[in-house]
């Protein structure tokens, strides 16, 4: 044991200390200190010195001068001198006796009458143009006035609106000169308008129309005026009498010289003296039961006028005076020669029947009749209704009533659609998520759930002649969510071939109608799956919140049983624009919902060798629950699934 070292340096920057094995030890450290100088501040230890910053000691005033003493600090003395304020709109800055920095005001001014003659205290003088009135020294235009610091004016108007003066401006001012040459002196009463002397003169018109019905003159603006006259006047013509002035005309009445003989031709000569001439052509007897009357020996005769109206309803006759009279017969049959009536009857002299109807029952065309073709209908364009709930905007186009389609171009058909029939891929899905699970047992794998698989043989026959019939089917609707096509809505519906469609119902490009009951009442589907998703080329949808209907099919029943924690999955193949893809739709029915439905289905309507009660007994024995959907501990829905095939297709309405 011996005495311990006395292990201090003194500098507050390190810390004393001792190692048993290298003895006195002094590790730099970073504590406050004081480095004694009155000009720094901040001391703190580094590399084991006191070091510290150097004071600011600048008070911001331009009349002291500022220094440091170590052993006092900051220090401070008036001087007397140039200075700087700061202020650009000062100069000749200086600190006077109050020890202020000021300065002696700057004098602005550019000459310039289109500025303001300003001063900024950072920017020192500064000139903005200004818009006040302004003299740009040319007497060549008026209004003068700045803009963009430019003094400039309108050139001076010294138009005199006289044709006749060749319009000027100098530094005196407007000039006029005389010039020569046509003109207008818009004088209508005058005619060959030219300059001469500086002014527009023209030749006086002459509105002599020497027409003695008018009274000519003339007017500066309109022209020439010929008022009419009533005066009595001479036309000139000797076979006239009582020549007067009428509507500027002179007129005259012609003179009489009709002898009333028919078969002379009466005439005024050039003389005005009446002739009267035999002649030979037609005449007018004032029979009105003859026809053809001729001049014949002087004589004007006619041959007897045939008053047959081609009319089996009148009876025909002629007055001397009226002529011919055609007098409605008696009520009898007749011909009216229009294949567009029937039962053709006189009445009221008119041969007149029953119209045949020629409704075609076609709301674009015009239903229409000739009386010897018959029947015929034409085609229209219009507004119409064609009766689809599922379209909107109908039209009439070609005889043909249609509207646009509230569904998509283009929908998936199923080709084919069955029960699964087993719990292997491609026959049914994972339902339950848990991939530990499947069903039925000893025909499953990977957790694929398809109880339903076990009645397979007594559900599909039926479904799968329907399905090839065209009279059942599963219908998909994709529509992708607007700018993303790989996430959207699956719509499902369940319908039929459309009746006036002739096709192959497993081909693709027929038209399907929809059961009304997949559908609201303006088109829109019940069913489906709104949170689809394409992957690639795998369509996925559905989950624990789905539901979806599907339909047992007995012949013409349709059994609806509701498939809950519904899910979808199809691999698209579009090879050739044709097989849209295969795929699964899967879930639970709850067992009871099943066998409540059968048993409610008319008993009579199963076609042999089906009835109800055996295919409710068979659904009560042979369908065990495998599911827990209502997650009260206990299975009670039994796993489906539906393997089906599609092809493309267009929905164009409801059933």
């Amino acid at each position: 044991m011996g005495l311990t070292l006395p292990c201090q340096d003194t500098n507050p920057c390190t810390d004393d200390g001792c190692d048993p094995k290298t003895g006195c030890v002094f590790p730099f450290n970073e504590a406050d200190c004081n480095d004694g100088d009155a000009c720094t501040e901040g001391d703190r230890c580094s590399q084991g010195k006191c070091l510290g910053t150097p004071r600011d000691c600048d008070d911001g005033d331009p009349c002291s001068l500022d220094s440091c003493l170590p052993s006092f600090g900051c220090h401070h003395e008036w001087h007397y001198g140039l200075c700087d304020d700061g202020n650009a709109c000062t100069v000749n800055d200086y600190c006077n006796a109050s020890h202020q920095c000021v300065g002696y005001q700057a004098v602005c001014y550019d000459g310039n009458l289109c500025t303001d003659d300003t001063c900024d205290a950072a920017a020192g003088c500064v000139y903005p143009p200004n818009d006040d009135p302004c003299d740009d020294g040319d007497p060549c235009t008026v209004d003068d006035r700045c803009d963009g610091g430019t003094c400039g004016g309108t050139p001076k108007d010294c138009e005199d609106g006289n044709w006749c003066t060749v319009d000027t401006c100098d530094v005196q001012g407007c000039h006029h000169a005389p010039t020569t040459g046509a003109c207008d002196d818009h004088n209508a009463c005058t005619e060959g308008d030219t300059c001469a002397t500086g002014q527009c003169v023209g030749v006086p018109r002459d509105c002599n129309d020497h027409n003695p019905c008018t009274s000519d003159s003339c007017d500066p603006v309109k022209g020439c005026v010929h008022t009419p006259a009533a005066s009595l006047c001479d036309d000139g013509d000797p076979c006239t009498t009582g020549d007067h002035c009428e509507a500027s005309q002179c007129v005259g009445t012609p003179k009489p010289c009709d002898d009333g003989d028919p078969c002379t031709l009466d005439t005024c000569t050039g003389q005005g003296v009446c002739a009267h001439t035999p002649h030979s052509g037609p005449c007018d007897d004032h029979d009105a039961c003859t026809a053809n009357d001729t001049c014949t020996g002087g004589i004007c005769a006619g041959e007897p006028r045939d008053c047959d109206d081609q009319n089996a309803c009148t009876v025909d006759g002629c007055n001397r005076t009226w002529g011919c009279v055609h007098s409605p017969s008696e009520p009898r049959p007749c011909d009216d020669h229009s294949v567009c009536t029937t039962g053709d009857h006189c009445a009221d002299g008119v041969c007149q029947g029953t119209p045949i109807s020629c409704h075609d029952g076609n709301l674009c065309t015009h239903d229409e009749c000739d009386p010897i073709g018959g029947c015929y209908f034409v085609p229209f364009e219009g507004i119409c209704d064609d009766g689809n709930l599922c379209t909107v905007d109908d039209r009439c186009a070609g005889g043909t009533c249609s509207g646009t389609s509230l569904f998509t171009g283009t929908a998936a058909k199923s080709a084919t659609l069955a029960l699964g029939v087993s719990g292997n891929p491609g026959q049914g899905l994972d339902v339950d998520g848990n991939p530990a699970t499947c069903a039925p047992k000893g025909s499953c794998v990977k957790g694929i759930d398809n109880a339903a698989a076990t009645l397979s043989w007594l559900f599909n026959p039926e479904v799968t002649k329907a399905v090839a019939a065209g009279t059942f089917a599963l219908l998909l609707e994709w529509r992708p969510a607007p700018g993303d096509e790989t996430t959207g809505d699956l719509h499902l519906y369940y319908g039929e071939r459309h009746p006036d469609a002739a096709c192959d119902p497993t081909a693709p490009g027929c038209q399907w109608v929809v059961y009304p009951t997949t559908i609201s009442g303006t088109c829109q589907p019940l069913y489906g799956f709104h949170d689809a998703v394409l992957t690639g080329n795998v369509l996925t949808g559905g989950g624990p919140q789905a539901t979806v209907p599907f339909y047992l099919v007995f012949g013409g029943l349709r059994i609806l049983v509701l498939i809950e924690a519904a899910r979808v999955e199809v691999t698209l193949s579009l090879s050739g624009g044709e097989n849209l893809g295969q795929g699964v739709l899967a879930g639970g029915v709850d067992k009871q919902s099943l066998v409540a439905a059968l048993q409610a289905a008319p008993a009579d309507q199963f076609p042999p060798p089906y009835t109800r009660d055996l295919v409710v007994q068979y659904v009560t024995l042979y369908l065990q629950p495998d599911l827990d959907l209502d997650h009260d501990g206990s299975a009670e829905s039994v796993s489906v699934g539906l393997p089906f095939t599609l092809v493309s297709g267009q929905i164009i309405g409801p059933l």
